[in-house]
């Protein structure tokens, strides 16, 4: 479980953003953690020409009319950590920038392109100095929105995803365990401008549909309660066995004196 504060930190880091296609909100809380484990990435529009740790560089990109024939890709991402946030903190940093690396990211097989970057990016902080020797882990959950408003749900471990569709929620996402592939889900709204992790408030279209997806991570108190949850049906297994060994000791016990009565008396 790893240490926790005697009260939960429940102060909550909201940002908001928009664009011509969609909206969304994000928002973090620290919970029963000595530290913030976990992080997340919001990119309305993602293009390997804002990849830069130039701040003017990049403050010039951000504000410039993006070319005619740039592709309109945005990217979502939550990344739970576990013990620690170097591993969720490194993903949500660089996990897009491989994306858009990727063979097949160029090619616009997505879901290839997805569990590609989610598996190089394994690789990748094996050998990262900052997270080398360090017991830190995260799962992620994240989402791929194209230019032709195809969506794509890309998850690995217990991290989830729900869209609803006009107030309908539907579960888009299956755990990933050692036991069992991931789940790599397209959408197709072709038809709608607001396929997002967020509002879609902003079509003007009547014929689309409000879709909006919620991501949802496990934090430490779902790791508490199902650990005291646990400990209470280990304590009932452990008393139910006494008591019935009890028992079978006293009926043991009944039988050898009433046998004994039998054969010598």
């Amino acid at each position: 479980m790893g240490q926790t504060l005697s009260e939960p930190i429940t102060e909550k880091e909201t940002t908001l953003g928009e664009d011509s296609r969609m909206l969304f909100g994000a928002s973090c809380m620290q919970g029963w953690r000595i530290t913030m484990e976990d992080a997340h990435t919001s990119i309305l529009r993602l293009n390997s020409r804002f990849n830069t740790t130039d701040l003017k560089k990049l403050e010039e990109e951000l504000n410039k009319e993006p070319p005619k024939d740039e592709l309109h890709y945005s990217f979502f991402a939550v990344f739970d950590g576990h013990g620690g946030s170097s591993v969720a903190k490194y993903s949500g940093e660089h996990l897009h920038w491989r994306l858009l690396e990727e063979e097949a990211f160029k090619q616009k097989d997505f879901k290839k392109a997805l569990k590609s970057a989610y598996l190089n990016m394994d690789k990748e902080m094996l050998n990262e100095p900052s997270i080398i020797r360090n017991p830190a882990g995260c799962t992620a959950v994240s989402a791929l929105i194209t230019d032709d408003n195809m969506l794509y749900i890309a998850n690995s471990g217990d991290s989830r995803a729900i869209i609803s569709v006009d107030g309908v929620s539907n579960d888009i996402t299956e755990d990933h365990k050692p036991t069992k592939p991931g789940i790599f889900i397209n959408n197709n709204s072709s038809n709608s401008s607001n396929c997002c992790c967020c509002d879609s408030s902003n079509n003007n279209s009547s014929s689309s549909s409000n879709r909006i997806i919620f991501f949802n991570t496990y934090g430490p108190f779902h790791i508490v309660v199902t650990v005291v949850v646990a400990i209470v049906v280990i304590i009932i297994v452990v008393v139910v066995v006494i008591v019935v060994a009890v028992v079978v000791a006293i009926v043991v016990i009944e039988l050898f004196f009433l046998i004994h009565m039998v054969l010598f008396i």
